[in-house]
């Protein structure tokens, strides 16, 4: 929509575009299931047990006959926080596994209604003077799908903000002289953090299992402190569990440029100059939460023959890290450009 405010002088337009999108995305996941799969260590939770216990590895009274977690109390305090996850509900028991232990689902992504404003107005000054201004400010936010993780609340919660403003004076004293200032504002914020460090982004996390959480720092994204993100950890074999991406971005510029224009005789001479503030804040979250491993070495076993999942359940990793300090950023720079230019027409023609 545009047309003018005062005729003439003064016109404006804006624009507003606006799409949203729900869209499923299928994709094979391999993750252990709480059902019971007789002689099935590999895959199954109960058979693991029960096979952990026909070797004399865990308590036999701690299980039954089914191979469920009866008397947790049984279990070195390691096995209990496995328990306590596989108990939780982050596995799947509704399907059941391909030949090679694949489960056949998929995720559903939400781009949010994506926003994107325009504002522009010309002012007709005087005949010397002439002023335009102009405004863009977008939003755009996301679940993705496809990711290699076993539930929908640790995919990745997208975040896209972009504010562009724009100032042009053109002044004209006389015949011989043009100046034309232009200001300028490119601002992004782009973040990435787990869906489960936003309430109401996706479907909630389970709390009970959520044993793991020993670090010290914030669910990424949240505004609770006391709020914290799951792990990533993986099962040799399986998809990872936890969130794997988080990021923080906040970069942008403010330009200053004046440029000014001469005539006299055969002589048309320019020359301008331009500062530019850019800035820069942000940092990689990932693996802030720290990452687990089970059955990724071939030289770590909870015992002879275990399977990746009966070391999980066992509670003896492989390897593990976690990234300490802060891992934020700033830069602050300024930047110069100048020039000079010179037509020089020898004759009308040339």
């Amino acid at each position: 929509v545009g047309g003018p405010i005062k005729k003439d002088k003064l016109f404006f337009f804006a624009a507003f575009e606006g799409m949203q999108m729900t869209q499923g995305t299928p994709q094979d996941h391999a993750t252990p299931t709480t059902a019971l799969i007789s002689g099935d260590p590999t895959y199954s939770i109960p058979a693991a047990y029960l096979d952990m216990a026909a070797k004399g590895q865990i308590p036999a009274a701690a299980i039954d006959a089914n191979g469920k977690v009866v008397n947790a109390s049984l279990l070195n305090s390691h096995q209990q926080l496995s328990a306590n996850l596989a108990d939780s509900g982050v596995f799947r028991n509704d399907i059941s596994p391909d030949g090679n232990g694949s489960f056949h689902y998929g995720f559903t992504s939400r781009r949010d209604p994506n926003k994107n404003i325009l504002g522009k107005i010309d002012y007709h000054i005087s005949d010397k003077n002439n002023f335009t201004g102009e405004y863009f400010w977008s939003r755009d936010t996301e679940l993705a799908d496809s990711q290699d993780v076993l539930q929908p609340y640790w995919k990745t919660d997208f975040y896209l903000t972009t504010n562009v403003a724009r100032v042009n004076w053109t002044y004209l004293p006389n015949s011989s002289w043009v100046n034309e200032f232009h200001w300028g504002l490119d601002r992004k914020i782009e973040n990435e953090w787990p869906a489960e460090c936003q309430a109401g982004r996706g479907p909630a996390a389970p709390t009970g299992g959520y044993v793991f959480n020993t670090v010290q720092d914030p669910c990424i994204g949240s505004s609770d402190p006391s709020h914290f993100a799951f792990p990533t950890l993986t099962i040799d074999g399986f998809d990872d569990m936890g969130s794997t991406a988080a990021q923080r971005r906040v970069e942008g510029y403010v330009t200053f440029v004046d440029n000014v224009s001469y005539t006299s005789g055969n002589h048309n001479m320019k020359f301008g100059l331009e500062m530019r503030r850019v800035w820069f804040e942000g940092g990689s979250y990932s693996n802030k939460t720290g990452t687990v491993k089970f059955g990724t070495n071939s030289n770590v076993h909870a015992f002879s023959g275990s399977t990746a999942l009966e070391d999980f359940l066992m509670g003896l990793p492989s390897d593990g890290s976690l990234i300490f300090g802060n891992p934020v950023q700033t830069n602050r720079d300024w930047v110069f450009g100048s020039f000079i230019q010179d037509d020089w027409r020898v004759t009308p023609r040339v």
